[in-house]
């Protein structure tokens, strides 16, 4: 009996090594995150036609802002994130990914006969459609702080991505680069160019117009991301043996549906990272670093008892330029028990991202548990977060404006102020009339005795003028007596 080799992409098999990179990630965003993270949902949240179920199963105390379900859209290479791009929805036809993928290697042109062929769309985002995504991030997160006191700039990115039928890091962008010019704004002297923006728009839409009728295809009604499989498909390593008495249609819509159920688990159980200030989270410390501290304090408390007067703390070096005594140096080190992990059978390194815990700080005499703040500026920091990194600046003045009481951090500027409507009508009917009066009656005496000059200069001009052609005329009477005398 003969057998047949499917190759299959994370369908039939599934690696241990990507369960553990899931758990990894998971156990992070439960650190980040201010609440302890709701547990994996056992089963699928789909009933018995894998239709989605109420939207109310979803909503979790612990995380009551999470009000919508979403679709899952197109996987990563590795299998792990199904919203790793949306589908592909506009009127645009291009090929699918899989007849892209077996297009003839060799042909008689070096390049594709149009768009559809070659799987390529023209679209772009206009800044109108930019200004919708960021009036509806600052609804979002406003209505999400009145209605729970809590926010997470994740799950806002990941609803208006899903609207807009966009990337999440698409829509992070924007919403930094909008931030960005509100800021701007703010500034006194700093002018914008709306007007050069919108000429863009137009001329590359223009563009995209004509690209399109000359191969006579309808071009995307909206902004659409680039298609999976644009670049090619990237299978997994994996085989499956199958034998030829199984049927293989069976055993892939049997795959598929897995797959769904796997995406719909992964996107319900998600564990979104709350807004929380990075200078009140602390880290967690264990035995010995605690340890550490009460000896600290204890070691304080018997100096001080011993000396009859507190401890001084000897003035800084600072010069006659420099009033303001300059700020002490900030210690941060990490508590490592290289005998627990011998016992474990582990080898300690010079530094491990994700894993900051017993982290402490030393300034100014006070020993304290570091903040993830603190941890940020060390080696051993968390792995950075692709939308934490992209929209770090607009969640930062979210923070600064709802803890600390800056209202010029976040949100839309305030427009410019007008000049009041009583200025601008005394300005119109008031002593500038008086103005205009006395400077139109020295106009017109101006005016007068430019016109006597005038006429004056014009009469003199008029007899110069006269005269030199009475001199021409006795000249040429002069000239025709000579002629005569000659002849």
């Amino acid at each position: 009996m003969s057998s047949l080799s499917i190759r299959c992409s994370g369908r039939f098999l599934v690696h241990g090594c990507r369960r553990n990179a899931a758990a990894a990630t998971t156990s992070l965003c439960r650190f980040l995150s201010t609440n302890t993270a709701a547990p994996l949902p056992k089963n699928s949240n789909t009933n018995e036609n894998n239709q989605p179920e109420d939207s109310e199963d979803i909503i979790s105390s612990q995380q009551p802002f999470v009000q919508t379900r979403f679709e899952a859209g197109e996987w990563d290479p590795e299998r792990t994130n199904p919203l790793y791009s949306p589908k592909f929805k506009t009127q645009a036809k291009i090929l699918s990914a899989e007849d892209y993928a077996n297009r003839p290697t060799v042909g008689f042109s070096g390049e594709f006969q149009s768009f559809q062929d070659a799987m390529v769309t023209l679209s772009w985002m206009d800044r109108k459609e930019q200004k919708h995504v960021y009036e509806l991030y600052l609804e979002l997160t406003t209505t999400a702080y009145n209605n729970h006191q809590m926010t997470s700039h994740e799950y806002v990115m990941r609803v208006i991505a899903q609207k807009f039928n966009i990337s999440s890091e698409r829509v992070a962008a924007i919403v930094q680069l909008q931030h960005n010019e509100e800021q701007y704004k703010r500034q006194a002297n700093r002018p914008l160019f709306p007007e050069a923006a919108e000429y863009m728009d137009r001329e590359i839409q223009k563009e995209i117009l004509d690209a399109y009728q000359t191969f006579r295809q309808k071009k995307p009604d909206e902004f659409v991301e680039d298609p999976v499989g644009v670049l090619g498909l990237q299978e997994s390593k994996s085989w499956q043996v199958v034998e030829d008495v199984m049927d293989t249609d069976l055993l892939s819509e049997k795959a598929q549906k897995r797959e769904e159920q796997r995406a719909r688990q992964i996107l319900d159980g998600h564990v979104y990272i709350q807004d929380k200030d990075d200078t009140e989270l602390e880290i967690p410390l264990s035995k010995d670093a605690k340890k550490l501290l009460d000896a600290q304090k204890q070691f304080q408390q018997e100096q001080q008892q011993a000396q009859e007067t507190p401890i001084v703390n000897w003035p800084l070096p600072q010069s006659d330029d420099e009033p303001v005594k300059r700020p002490r140096w900030k210690y941060v080190a990490q508590v490592v028990n290289t005998r627990e992990l011998k016992k474990q059978g582990r080898k300690h390194k010079s530094y491990t991202n994700n894993s900051p815990v017993n982290t402490l700080v030393e300034q100014n005499g006070e020993l304290r548990a570091a903040t993830m703040a603190d941890v940020k500026t060390t080696s051993w920091k968390p792995v950075r977060h692709v939308l934490e990194h992209t929209y770090q600046g607009a969640k930062q003045g979210w923070l600064d404006c709802i803890v600390r009481g800056d209202d010029t951090a976040w949100g839309k500027a305030p427009p410019k102020p007008l000049k009041p409507l009583e200025k601008i009508v005394k300005e119109e009917t008031g002593a500038d009339s008086v103005k205009t009066a006395s400077e139109s009656g020295d106009d017109s005496s101006s005016s007068s005795g430019s016109d006597s000059s005038s006429s004056s200069e014009s009469e003199d001009s008029g007899s110069e003028s006269g005269e030199e052609l009475d001199d021409e005329k006795d000249n040429d009477d002069k000239d025709d007596t000579k002629d005569d005398d000659k002849k």
